[in-house]
């Protein structure tokens, strides 16, 4: 057993109460356990006034095979109040509960839906509430994904403890928590083997802090190789998987399934929202902060101002002060947290100023093309600074037409644009999905040309890949179909500018060759014909007559004037990078275009100058995150009007996170 740790910060987030029905979840298809504690109980242990007024026999949640059910001498239950154990104890009532139930917000404003009541351990001797699952989780091929949150109330030494277990009759478990022996009041994991042993680790961070924490558990795809456990705490975003940081710890364990779930402690510590899903966002359900209860108060001080605001509600609004009203400065003071309330105290000076509390303003805002939504598309944004529209349309360009569509702002620092072969990445011929889940991107389409299998290089035209210039076909003794599509392609340079070349002359002439370099390009990818250039559809695109002789191929012929599924990608005078799919050889639903028509649709979108990229059965969208999770167009290969119809490339083009 052999953990491996990550360095980096932990973030220590504010919290917000948020309520909302079960019901509303996203991700409720794949979220398998899901126990709120919603129940109206007092906490107690079992020599009190009120005995037996802990959580056994309570029922509440989904996923469960029974009840809760008690094991320890004393009660874990249900805090109504600060420091609420139960008529007649006076021990540990001065550390109270939080003023607000437990909640997350991360680094963005993305909120934890939480609905209210927590769990809290036993302040003394121990509890232990245990209760059967409804079917047992873990297997072969599957990745589970666990997430709660936890609080305590102070740190406690390492004779003492608080977790939640995932554990099997065989004896083995995975313990999230404080953990033994874990050093002193610090959050932990905890591996339980059936053969014997118990290695534990230190997560790096106090158990009094609020904490969400947030689990991986990913099995192999056969018997006898090891799984592997991933812990997060506090991830700063909870937008998509694709963008968390590195784990804290990586740890192997057996791969067996688990069938109960317990809540243990000899420590008070208060737990809420445990999940159990098979994806990310199952047990990361998130929704926009309210700012409807924030509240600015200020009091007189001596020579002091004192300004105040409720912590509740008011995560990522910054204080602000003016002298007129017109401009806005932050106020660099320090905050203190008192009771629930942000205070912040200003010295007064004799001038007079006005306060307020403001979202700073956001990064770049996201890619709009105003010719499309002025005409019905509809923008859904997959993230800042990337929209994606989708249309079917019954008649555009006179045949039924389905596009889909996303807009890149290229100056937005989260992401960027990446030209790509599968041969970079260390892969052969895969499908457009497989390329983008092992890269880690975004959202990506399919790229220009690739070569036939007998040959080794990625593409038809020049490739260069984060300024190295990989192999690709240059040969003049190909057939001029093959000099047809590798003679364009676009190029961006080191200031991320986009550029656009040809081969040889404007015309078409069999031989002209690419050089062994673009100078001053750090990105390149070859394509067919230039759509658009210079806000006009291209000279190449128009009539046979100003082609060239390669048009009597009858394939080539076919290929440009017949109606086909195609990819392009162009950008706007805005810097919006446009990546178009349209969705082909479906009659009556989607005819697919002729190369005119797909040059007239990009300068209607906008686009300054555009490229034809492979077509046909190549055609691809892949967009890797909820609600889109998956190919959004509808490739041909399998002759059916749906998204499983792939076919393995040689080149991508992705939409990455900025590193």
């Amino acid at each position: 057993m052999n953990p491996t740790f990550r360095s980096g910060p932990i973030i220590r987030a504010r919290f917000i109460l948020l309520c909302l029905v079960l019901a509303a979840i996203p991700g409720l298809a794949q979220l398998l356990i899901y126990e709120d504690f919603n129940y109206e109980r007092r906490q107690g242990f079992v020599s009190a006034a009120i005995p037996g007024e802990g959580i056994d026999g309570l029922n509440g949640g989904v996923g469960f095979a029974g009840p809760w059910t008690t094991t320890g001498n004393y009660f874990s239950g249900i805090p109504v109040g600060p420091g609420d154990y139960g008529a007649g104890v006076t021990y540990g009532n001065s550390l109270g509960a939080r003023l607000a139930p437990l909640a997350y917000s991360d680094g963005f404003g993305n909120h934890l839906v939480t609905r209210g009541h927590q769990l809290r351990t036993a302040f003394g001797n121990h509890s232990r509430e245990v209760r059967r699952l409804a079917s047992p989780v873990g297997g072969c091929g599957n990745t589970l994904w666990m997430s709660f949150l936890a609080q305590a109330h102070g740190l406690a030494g390492t004779s003492r403890y608080a977790f939640v277990e995932l554990a099997n009759a065989d004896g083995n478990a995975i313990r999230l928590g404080n953990v033994t022996p874990v050093s002193s009041g610090q959050w932990g994991v905890q591996v339980l083997n059936s053969g014997g042993g118990a290695p534990s680790a230190d997560l790096g961070l106090p158990m009094d802090v609020p904490t969400l924490f947030l689990a991986r558990l990913a099995y192999p795809p056969t018997p006898g190789d090891p799984a592997r456990l991933a812990v997060w705490l506090n991830p700063h975003n909870l937008v998509h998987e694709k963008a968390l940081p590195a784990p804290i710890i990586e740890w192997d364990f057996a791969p067996v399934a688990f069938d109960q779930l317990s809540v243990a402690g000899r420590y008070s510590t208060d737990f809420d929202e445990l999940r159990l899903g098979t994806r990310f966002d199952a047990v990361t359900p998130t929704q926009p902060a309210p700012v409807g209860d924030a509240c600015l108060t200020t009091e007189r001080d001596g020579q002091n101002l004192r300004l105040s605001w409720p912590e509740a509600y008011t995560d990522g609004l910054v204080p602000q002060v003016s002298l007129d009203l017109q401009e806005w400065q932050p106020l660099p003071l320090p905050l203190e947290r008192t009771n629930g309330q942000w205070r912040l105290t200003v010295p007064l000076d004799g001038q007079q100023r006005f306060f307020r509390l403001h979202y700073p303003a956001p990064g770049p805002s996201r890619p709009r093309l105003a010719t499309l939504e002025a005409t019905g598309w509809q923008p859904q944004e997959v993230r800042a600074g990337l929209v994606y529209y989708e249309r079917q349309l019954t008649n555009l360009l006179g045949s039924p037409q389905v596009v889909n569509v996303l807009a890149l702002d290229l100056d937005h620092p989260g992401l960027r644009l990446e030209l790509t072969a599968m041969d970079v990445w260390g892969l052969s011929r895969v499908t457009v999905p497989v390329l983008a889940e092992h890269a880690g991107a975004v959202a990506a389409i399919n790229g220009g040309f690739g070569t036939a299998r007998t040959f080794s290089e990625v593409g038809y035209g020049i490739m260069i890949f984060r300024g190295i210039v990989w192999p690709f076909v240059n040969d003049p003794d190909f057939h001029e179909l093959y000099e047809a599509h590798g003679r364009n392609a676009v190029g961006i340079d080191a200031a991320g500018e986009w550029h656009f070349a040809s081969r040889g002359a404007e015309g078409w002439e069999v031989g002209a060759r690419w050089p062994t370099n673009w100078p001053g390009m750090v990105q390149a990818m070859a394509g067919g014909s230039q759509l658009v250039r210079a806000g006009a559809v291209h000279p190449l695109v128009v009539p046979a007559t100003t082609r060239g002789a390669y048009l009597s191929h009858s394939g080539l012929h076919d290929l440009t004037f017949n109606r086909n599924p195609r990819t392009a990608i162009g950008i706007t005078n805005h810097r919006i990078a446009v990546l178009v799919t349209v969705a082909g050889r479906f009659p009556g639903i989607a005819e697919g275009m002729t190369l005119q028509e797909m040059a007239e649709l990009m300068l209607f979108m906008g686009c300054r100058d555009a490229l034809e990229l492979d077509g046909g059965g190549s055609s691809t969208m892949w967009i890797g995150q909820p609600p889109f999770d998956g190919v959004v167009n509808y490739p041909t290969d399998n002759g059916q009007f749906d998204h499983d119809g792939l076919r393995s490339l040689r080149l991508a083009v992705l939409i990455m996170e900025t590193d």
